[in-house]
């Protein structure tokens, strides 16, 4: 799945995703991410409904995410 893939399937983008694994290998610059993303649109009242996506990122020259909000945490 391409970012401009993702982008449609899931409106949402990333946001409030849920990282459940990731594999790094910054010598070859590749990353795969499972995820849970929002799927459907923020109007949706099944706005909060998750589905399971992977993600296979090549060529990458940074990566970062965000540690979860420790609210998230409990």
């Amino acid at each position: 799945m391409t970012f401009e893939e993702l982008d449609q399937r899931f409106p949402n983008g990333f946001d409030n995703a849920e990282v459940s694994s990731m594999t790094i290998d910054y010598q070859d610059r590749a990353a795969n991410l499972q995820l849970n993303l929002r799927g459907n649109s923020p109007d949706s009242p099944d706005r909060d409904v998750y589905q399971r996506a992977a993600l296979e990122v090549s060529r990458f020259c940074y990566f970062s995410i965000d540690p979860p909000d420790a609210d998230h945490l409990t």
